[in-house]
């Protein structure tokens, strides 16, 4: 039984060796019945539109196609506990570390409100040596952004994320979203600017 088309690929198709391309049901399964010999080519075409899902307190979080995407965080490692066997330190030694930013985060995204994907850009690049990480990420959103004041750590973590729309005086910022697993410290869930 063939998978089904995915339910966020509105619009996707398939060609088989080169013919028309097919339109796919989202989230249903489709059957290709022919004689297969040889080599075969399928072209699958996946449409990935952004959306904002909107969150509690009016805060958003960024999706495209399948994936979900976050501000990524500097990050300063830093050791809790190095511990080791006997005769065993330096090098070899093992340790309890702990994360934290070394960049702004508290953001709030400035968008489109006419647009149902808020004005993002998405920017696809080459697939390079590190792809899973926020500088290798093949494809990243731009949006324009400010820093929230007050919107500060709690507990060791990003505090409640403010209502919105939330005001700010800040500068605005272009800020560069990745896929969620391109970034390890990162905010997921933005406020929206007034």
């Amino acid at each position: 039984m063939p998978p089904p088309g995915p339910a966020w690929a509105d619009g996707a198709t398939l060609a088989v060796d080169g013919g028309p391309a097919e339109p796919l049901e989202p989230g249903a399964f489709h059957r290709v019945e022919r004689e297969w010999r040889g080599e075969v080519a399928l072209k699958l075409r996946l449409p990935m539109r952004a959306e904002l899902l909107r969150r509690p307190h009016g805060g958003v979080a960024v999706l495209r196609g399948p994936l979900v995407y976050a501000l990524p965080v500097g990050e300063e490692w830093r050791p809790v506990r190095t511990w080791g066997w006997e005769g065993v330190r330096g090098e070899f030694a093992n340790a309890d570390w702990e994360v934290h930013p070394a960049t702004a985060w508290n953001y709030a995204l400035a968008l489109e409100p006419a647009r149902p994907d808020g004005g993002l850009v998405f920017e696809e690049r080459p697939l390079g040596p590190r792809p899973f990480t926020a500088e290798g990420a093949p494809v990243v959103a731009r949006v324009t952004g400010a820093r929230v004041p007050g919107w500060e750590l709690a507990r060791g973590a990003a505090g409640p994320v403010p209502p919105s729309p939330v005001a700010s005086d800040a500068p605005r910022e272009e800020l560069r979203l990745v896929p969620y697993g391109c970034a390890r410290l990162r905010v997921t869930e933005l406020p929206v600017l007034a």
